[in-house]
């Protein structure tokens, strides 16, 4: 998967995706699209063919909803979203399959009611899944921890040693960052280390093997 590629495991990726979703909103206002791309209109891309294509007539996936009811508000929302209600697809004003919860007053913020992606209903179906979105929903501090920790991993860890990060609160160097153990007290006479690679580039390769 592509949690996976980025070496996540099951844990983080669940809690990077409902602590991602704690926040914000899909846009896909109607099902005109996003417009034309930086390549064909590098002055304006993607304005947004829905009306103003600002605010309310944004688009950019093409899915339209929060998925909370408090999307400028970290929670554990997400979870108990997925959990307690029950969720039929629909095709969304942007054109895109997607679920609302099947209620005709489903919960709803500023006027739209909250709705999920198949990729986020598919983590009910896997039971490896399925049981962090249980545990997650249980306990906001374990999610907290957990979202912390993963989120810490995915903005840094191509960013290469510890020490390329700076401030006063950089955690201890992590497992992902592959730490480097501390110089030895006497460094080696690089002047022999040098005779010796000399030594290797001149010599016959049979020599070498013989050596």
């Amino acid at each position: 998967t592509t949690f996976q590629q980025m070496g996540m495991n099951d844990t983080e990726a669940v809690a990077l995706i409902g602590g991602g979703h704690a926040f914000g909103k899909t846009h896909g206002a109607c099902p005109k699209g996003a417009g034309p791309n930086p390549k064909d209109s590098p002055e304006n891309p993607w304005p947004g063919l829905c009306n103003t294509g600002k605010g309310l007539d944004t688009f950019t996936s093409g899915f339209e909803g929060p998925w909370t009811t408090t999307p400028t508000h970290w929670d554990n929302q997400y979870f108990l979203n997925l959990l307690y209600y029950d969720w039929q697809k629909h095709v969304g004003p942007g054109g895109h399959w997607q679920w609302n919860v099947s209620s005709a007053h489903p919960p709803s913020v500023e006027g739209q009611a909250i709705m999920t992606l198949t990729t986020d209903q598919a983590l009910l179906h896997d039971p490896t899944y399925r049981s962090l979105v249980e545990r997650f929903a249980n306990d906001t501090d374990d999610l907290t921890y957990q979202f912390s920790h993963a989120w810490y991993k995915l903005t840094t860890r191509d960013m290469g040693p510890v020490t390329r990060c700076r401030g006063d609160e950089v955690p201890p160097p992590q497992p992902f960052q592959m730490p480097l153990p501390d110089p030895p007290a006497q460094l080696p006479d690089f002047s022999d280390v040098r005779k010796d690679v000399v030594k290797a580039m001149t010599t016959p390769n049979r020599d070498v093997l013989e050596m």
